[in-house]
Order: structure tokens, then sequence, then C-alpha cells
């Protein structure tokens, strides 16, 4: 006999077949990296001595790293809220 399902819904009680703190691991991490590399670029451009003897497209690199980053911590940051519902 075959059966077959056209519609349905299952439910899988996810939080009690997952290791939150090891899944919580990995972007933690990343965040930590990310956040590191922002003060990084963020005391470069506070320097006066960068800012005022780098050309403007260095400055401007710097600005769009810094960009790049807040968007990855702004990913991890929605990927470990997701784990830790």
């Amino acid at each position: 006999t075959n059966l077959i399902i056209r519609k349905s819904e299952i439910f899988l009680p996810i939080s009690e077949l997952i290791d939150k703190e090891k899944e919580l691991e990995r972007p933690n991490k990343e965040k930590e990296k990310v956040l590191s590399e922002i003060n990084r670029v963020d005391s470069k451009l506070k320097n006066e001595g960068f800012v005022n003897k780098a050309p403007k497209e260095l400055i401007d690199k710097e600005k769009e790293k810094r960009e790049t980053f807040l968007v990855m911590l702004d990913n991890l940051e929605n990927q470990i809220s997701k784990v830790t519902k």
C-alpha cells in the first residue's frame, strides 16, 4: 500500500533536539571577531593622524569595511536570537 500526503503540518520540538550552547558557539565567536574588526576600523577613523594623512580612497574603503562589518554583526545577532528563542 502507498500513502500519499498532500498537505500536512509537522511539529518538531527543536529546542529539545539541539544543544543551544553548541549551536551558539560558532556565531558568538564570529560576533567577537566582527566586533573586534569594527573597533579596529573605528580606531583608524577616529585617529586624526590617519584621517589627515590617508588618501580619501583609503578612508572611504575603511568606511565601507565598517558598513560591511555592521551588516555581518546584524546577521549574526539575528542568527543568535533565533537559536535563543
